[in-house]
């Protein structure tokens, strides 16, 4: 059940659902750093978009449930339920909480709190 949404978060879960790094790394500014789970942050757009390809090589589909989303000034706050479908036909649910922050419409970095490991699992 969705909380509360943003423009913003709308925007970036449909983005990133389709899964094409360069249209991802195109949300951010060109200096911008990205953290997924417990990997080192990737910073400018190509290190974004080789991180989020990394991520979608893993899966054949990505899937946001937001719970909610609430903005605060130029931070970002989102919340949910990520359905990743694996290539090997498992479909893993995670939670998720993730923090943006926003200069003109583009995020400055971004930080994605999810247990990456059911990723990799075998």
């Amino acid at each position: 059940m969705l909380a509360a949404t943003t423009p913003f978060a709308d925007h970036y879960f449909a983005v990133t659902d389709k899964m094409d790094p360069k249209a991802f790394a195109l949300m951010f500014h060109e200096d911008a750093s990205f953290t997924f789970a417990n990997n080192p942050p990737a910073v400018g757009r190509a290190a974004i978009a080789a991180q989020a390809q990394w991520v979608f090589d893993l899966i054949n589909k990505i899937q946001h449930q937001q719970r909610g989303a609430w903005a605060v000034g130029n931070t970002h706050v989102m919340e949910g339920r990520c359905v990743y479908f694996r290539k090997d036909g498992k479909v893993i649910e995670i939670p998720f909480c993730s923090v943006g922050e926003v200069r003109d419409g583009l995020l400055t970095s971004y930080r994605a709190y999810v247990d990456g490991a059911p990723l990799l699992a075998k």
